[in-house]
């Protein structure tokens, strides 16, 4: 059995003697996130501190664990200065990582989003909403944001778009019957995940047919653009 050294033991070059640099990172976020908890902080600034919380999580992972999966990768097994291994930081940082996250949702769910609504700032499902409501956002979606959902080509005459960090973005396959097919990327404001594609159903509108995807969870059926029909095809092989 190794005996544990006292604090009067730890000289300056003592692992003891050392933060993890990675958990350190994650204690700054975790002191930001005790500002979204105190209930003596006004309630937008808690939700503004909420929102850093999720902003220190992305960084963290683009710039801290990126490396250590890098290190890992390569089979680096050198002890951090506090004498941890690039594995054992990893699932020291995950196990942190899914606490805080953990705990922000249920402060999201328990209480900032019941006391926005108190205060008439309503975050609601789409179930939640009138048809009133709904033909609001459909017409703000065709108005202010179908508009700069403009795909960028991909060939030749055009370089490859710069992709900022932390933006989803969709590349699809653009079949035109004059040109072929083409590559384009469209900067997306989400993404849906293939598992959470149900199927695809045929409607028959007033003026033609079309198709609208089905997402698990999602009540609303989307519909699918006239130039995307092929994603249909494509997803039903």
């Amino acid at each position: 059995m190794v005996q544990k050294k006292s604090k009067d033991d730890l000289t300056p070059e003592s692992p003891g003697a050392f933060i993890n640099r990675e958990l350190s990172w994650l204690r700054f976020a975790r002191r930001v996130f005790e500002l979204a908890k105190d209930p003596t902080v006004p309630l937008l600034e808690r939700v503004k501190f909420a929102g850093i919380l999720g902003m220190l999580h992305d960084e963290f992972f683009m710039k801290r664990v990126s490396g250590l999966k890098r290190q890992i990768n390569k089979g680096v097994n050198k002890l951090s200065l506090d004498g941890m291994t690039p594995t054992e930081e990893l699932a020291a940082c995950r196990k942190e990582v899914l606490k805080q996250n953990s705990e922000l949702s249920r402060l999201l769910s328990v209480e900032l989003r019941p006391a926005l609504a108190d205060h008439g700032i309503g975050i609601v499902d789409l179930a939640d909403l009138t048809d009133h409501h709904r033909a609001d956002l459909t017409e703000y979606f065709k108005r202010s944001v179908l508009p700069i959902l403009t795909p960028l080509a991909v060939d030749a005459e055009h370089p490859f778009p710069f992709i900022r960090s932390l933006g989803l973005n969709l590349a699809v396959i653009v079949k035109e019957s004059k040109r072929g097919e083409r590559f384009v990327r469209v900067h997306r404001n989400c993404l849906v995940a293939r598992s959470a594609v149900r199927g695809f159903e045929r409607e028959e509108a007033e003026d033609e047919a079309r198709w609208v995807v089905l997402l698990d969870g999602v009540e609303e059926r989307i519909g699918v653009s006239r130039r995307q029909q092929h994603i249909v095809r494509e997803f039903s092989r």
